[in-house]
């Protein structure tokens, strides 16, 4: 019964510096360290990411004393959270990595009802890619199609053929 209480109060103590992570990386992406400032945020993070080795070698090493016949029932509940808890981290973690990339690129199509924009990037002759880009509405009206920008947008991963503008500016 004692060791119940000190997963409990193990997985507890988990959920809070997730929970502190997520809103930290949350305000971090606006740039506001009013809360925590940003050594305490790196710091965060480096705990948060040891957390994921942590959990799958808990999950085995329990995993291992059942399989050895010396663990009970609360043992087999205890390796399916913790296998729960490492497909959550790692899920979270795989989720918020993004790629920013800036250059320059020619906006092909300006969609104000679905506030997009198509642009291809690369000089021609050389390889281009085409990238259907989530918009801010303030400068949608500002875009003309046809023309040259210095460009800076977010993607999951460099292969993505859609992401998220967040900087744009004529080029003269």
């Amino acid at each position: 019964m004692k060791k119940n209480y000190h997963r409990i109060i193990v997985i507890l103590i988990g959920l809070c510096v997730w929970t502190a992570y997520i809103f930290q990386k949350e305000l971090g992406r606006y740039a506001l360290y009013s809360i925590v400032s940003y050594t305490g945020y790196e710091l965060l993070s480096i705990l948060v990411y040891s957390f994921i080795p942590l959990t799958a070698l808990c999950t085995i090493f329990v995993a291992v004393k059942i399989i050895r016949k010396k663990g009970d029932k609360s043992d087999m509940v205890f390796v399916v959270l913790l296998a729960l808890l490492f497909v959550v981290q790692k899920n979270i973690l795989t989720r918020d990595v993004q790629w920013e990339t800036s250059g320059v690129a020619t906006v092909t199509d300006v969609n104000k009802y679905e506030h997009t924009v198509t642009i291809v990037t690369g000089k021609e002759g050389y390889e281009q890619q085409t990238i259907q880009l989530d918009c801010p509405q303030m400068f949608l009206g500002l875009i003309e199609e046809n023309r040259q920008y210095a460009v800076t947008f977010v993607r999951d991963s460099l292969e993505a053929t859609d992401g998220e503008l967040r900087s744009i500016e004529i080029i003269e």
